[in-house]
């Protein structure tokens, strides 16, 4: 599962920031200069090689704003759509996945604002739950119309407001291709998901961007993500995990944004790359556990000194992952079906238990 912006992050490789429609504050409703030529030069590339590779990859499209001239503010850092152009907007997102479509890119599902909750000096934009679900009446039929099947997730921000989404299904939940929320973890606890699945929607998480610690970075990353992403959002009905960004340079560039110390899962340097802790967090439940065929066998536990999550295949297989709080709980564990002891402190890796699924 990949996650596209649609048009300018705070990631993006130079400035200026872009929108899919640069017309300045001067207004184009007809989207007479929408063009993805920008996207041509490498992300398009990138992702057509990427889905060589793995031809289940699946995308989300995600605009971190709207072009400035639909914005009250003018500019593609702060502000909000205004709604005179929700239209334009709707159409914005078609003309997007059709483009992407057209490259050999598919996208599956939209989110209409990146945290909508948060804005800043980079493309970002305000939209409250009544906003949210407005636009996506709009998106809606202007999918419909374009006959895409794409699916919308609402949200696309932190556990701490589990509200937002649960106030944009009250108005638009019967909506079919509404067919979730999306999760960052920034801020409040993964189990605020639950909340989504009792409403009977589904749980993308979507965004959780490393960090530099100094010199227990790797430690401190392997525990926090493996606890926070790996197993307490799963456990909570998260489908997807997903890192922000893929792959930085030594200095956790290129970026135009305010963090000075994030990291991808990868870093790149030199013409070649160094695995970060994050890649291990990915790799040791992705190794094993495969799309559409696990979930979550139970609740999982969790007690003062230990969280893990159990999943179940439909086949048979089991797979068990823990996260132990303090080093004196590290364990010698043994894979079954594969090489001999391992010992990690802190964090207790993939045991597989029953058939193991090729990875």
């Amino acid at each position: 599962y990949l996650r596209q912006p649609i048009g300018s992050s705070d990631f993006a490789a130079s400035a200026p920031f872009y929108s899919l429609d640069d017309n300045g504050t001067t207004a184009d409703p007809g989207l007479s200069h929408f063009s993805v030529d920008r996207d041509s030069r490498e992300i398009l590339p990138m992702l057509r090689q990427a889905i060589s590779v793995n031809r289940d990859i699946r995308v989300m499209g995600t605009p971190w704003s709207p072009p400035a001239w639909m914005k009250d503010s003018g500019s593609l850092s702060g502000g909000s759509l205004r709604p005179e152009y929700q239209d334009a907007y709707a159409d914005y997102f078609v003309k997007f996945i059709q483009a992407y479509g057209q490259a050999g890119v598919t996208v599956t599902d939209v989110s209409p604002q990146n945290e909508p909750l948060f804005t800043t000096s980079y493309p970002s934009a305000s939209m409250s739950p009544d906003q949210e679900a407005s636009f996506i009446r709009v998106l809606d039929q202007h999918l419909t119309r374009a006959g895409l099947p794409t699916n919308i997730l609402a949200y696309d921000h932190n556990w701490d407001r589990p509200d937002y989404p649960l106030n944009v299904f009250s108005q638009v939940g019967s909506i079919p291709r509404v067919i979730g929320a999306a999760f960052h973890c920034y801020a409040g606890d993964p189990e605020a998901q639950n909340q989504v699945i009792q409403a009977g929607k589904r749980v993308f998480f979507t965004e959780c961007s490393g960090i530099d610690t100094g010199p227990t970075t790797f430690a401190d990353t392997l525990k926090w993500q493996t606890e926070h992403l790996m197993i307490r959002a799963m456990r909570a009905g998260a489908e997807t995990v997903m890192l922000w960004n893929l792959a930085l340079d030594p200095n956790g560039g290129p970026t135009q944004s305010t963090c000075t110390n994030c990291r991808g899962v990868v870093t790149v340097s030199g013409g070649g790359y160094t695995r970060n802790a994050e890649y291990y967090v990915l790799g040791q439940v992705s190794r094993f556990v495969q799309r559409d065929q696990w979930g979550p066998a139970d609740r999982g536990e969790r007690r003062r000194r230990v969280v893990r999550v159990h999943h179940a295949d439909r086949r048979g297989g089991h797979l068990r992952l823990a996260r132990h709080a303090d080093r004196r709980y590290g364990r010698r564990i043994r894979r079954r079906y594969g090489a001999g002891p391992v010992r990690v402190d802190g964090v207790r890796v993939v045991e597989p238990v029953g058939p193991v699924l090729p990875g």
